[in-house]
């Protein structure tokens, strides 16, 4: 991006006039600005070994404990740097850019216990209770153009399920269902300051909720119907120091989110933050869900069959955003699928035409504000309109 045109766009000047970034001093009048380069690299080196064991032990005739155990370790080596042409003004103020060029080390460990309780109550009935610990590696960032945010921790997990799974009426449905409870630390979070896309520990969260799924041969010829569902309350349980809205005057949040060596009130570029403790984790919506059904039905006495189906797919409303933007909130949607086609007994062959999201329901799964420009936003959003295809398959024998 060019001096010219970001300050067409209106960037070095903010309607508040506590928030004007001045222009910097060194500018060629001669020079529009539109040859600027800046660049960032990350080159990783990584090395990971894990052992696994898992146990059987049967406590009774239908009782049995699962034992599994996990030992991993992790060792990286990553050059992290960033750097500008000589020429280069205005990109460095729009990105926070600075000219580093770092080399670092991390290594660690985990050990992460399963043990799961089954219960076969009957030959239809199997209930189960499961307590586990997850893990989740740190790591370097990527992409970023100065040296505040280079490495996160590791991310740990605990969760407790507690399920059935049923065959019923005679073996016709297959009914699955499970509370459960997840308290994370360290949660590795990908934040977006409005120049720089960087990963970074936030503290704890926790996920409760139930989910359950089915698969049902209806006494109707040929037709089967399945669906899952799930209800699912996710929230951080603190994060003092969250990415802020775009917009939100400068060295705000609480004190300890900064560097205590300097007063973030003293300079209009200090960066601002949020206190988003108790509120719901971004890209979590609290209710999800699907429905299926397969008709498949012989046409001709040649082994020919028909294929129908159709899909229902919800997904309930949720941040995407990091920093729980309003703005950035894709509402409920419900898509429709189908596939219509014919095939062989023997599977040979088929010819199936599938539709996607034929009602054209719009969804985005990512919004990015831009700091520098509250108000501007940017969004990758999947195809509004319906989606076609036809599968053609056949295998020689």
């Amino acid at each position: 991006t060019g001096i010219v045109d970001y300050t067409r766009a209106g960037a070095f000047f903010d309607p508040a006039p506590s928030l004007v970034i001045p222009l910097p001093t060194n500018v060629n009048p001669s020079d529009d600005g539109r040859g600027e380069t800046i660049f960032a690299s990350t080159e990783v080196d990584s090395q990971s070994v894990a052992y696994f064991a898992q146990f059987d032990w049967l406590l009774t005739e239908t009782v049995t404990a699962i034992i599994g155990l996990r030992y991993g370790e992790d060792q990286r080596k990553g050059r992290i740097s960033a750097g500008r042409s000589a020429t280069t003004v205005a990109a460095p103020v729009v990105t926070g850019q600075e000219n580093f060029d770092e080399i670092i080390e991390q290594s660690g460990y985990d050990f992460t216990p399963k043990l799961t309780l089954t219960w076969e109550a009957t030959e239809e009935l199997t209930l189960f209770a499961t307590a586990t610990q997850g893990f989740k590696s740190g790591g370097f960032a990527a992409g970023v153009f100065n040296n505040d945010n280079l490495t996160f921790e590791p991310e740990k997990a605990d969760a407790f399920e507690i399920g059935v799974k049923s065959k019923l009426f005679g073996g016709s449905l297959m009914l699955n269902g499970a509370v459960f409870h997840t308290e994370y630390s360290d949660l590795q979070v990908r934040n977006f300051d409005g120049r720089s896309i960087f990963v970074k520990n936030a503290a704890n969260a926790q996920t409760t909720g139930v989910e359950f799924d089915f698969f049902w041969l209806p006494p109707i010829p040929y037709l089967s119907i399945g669906g899952s569902a799930g209800f699912v309350q996710a929230e951080y349980i603190d994060y003092l120091c969250a990415p802020a809205i775009a917009g939100t005057p400068s060295g705000s949040g609480d004190p300890s989110c900064y560097d205590q060596s300097n007063d973030p009130t003293t300079t209009i570029l200090a960066p601002s933050f949020q206190d988003l403790s108790g509120e719901p984790l971004s890209f979590a919506p609290e209710a999800s869900g699907s429905l299926y059904s397969n008709l498949q039905m012989p046409i001709s006495q040649s082994g020919v069959n028909l294929l129908l189906g159709v899909d229902l797919v919800y997904q309930g409303e949720h941040f995407i955003d990091t920093d729980n933007d309003p703005v950035a909130t894709q509402e409920a949607t419900t898509k429709i699928n189908m596939r219509i086609g014919l095939k062989s007994d023997d599977n040979t062959w088929s010819i199936i035409l599938n539709g996607k999201n034929i009602t054209g329901e719009e969804e985005s799964v990512l919004v990015l504000d831009q700091a520098s420009l509250p108000g501007n936003y940017v969004a990758a959003a999947l195809p509004f309109e319906p989606t076609w295809n036809l599968n053609l398959r056949y295998e020689w024998q």
